[in-house]
C-alpha cells in the first residue's frame, strides 16, 4: 500500500505568520481543524508550497 520509496525531501515547503482570533477555526483540508478558545494566536505555519488552510468561525 502506497509508495514506500517516496522522497519527502522533494516536497518544498514555505513559512507562513498567521493571527487567529478567538472563536475561530483553521481547517486544514484532508487533515481536520484546530478551535483557537483562548487568542489570540500567533503562530509560523511550516506548509507544502501551495497547500491552503482556511480560517472560519468556530464551529458551534
Amino acid at each position: 500500500m502506497g509508495n514506500d520509496n517516496f522522497d519527502f525531501d522533494q516536497i518544498e515547503f514555505e513559512r507562513e505568520n498567521v493571527k487567529i482570533d478567538k472563536g475561530n477555526d483553521i481547517a486544514l483540508p484532508g487533515a481536520g481543524w484546530l478551535s483557537i478558545k483562548r487568542g489570540p494566536l500567533i503562530a509560523e505555519i511550516s506548509k507544502p508550497k501551495g497547500f491552503k488552510y482556511v480560517i472560519r468561525k468556530s464551529m458551534k
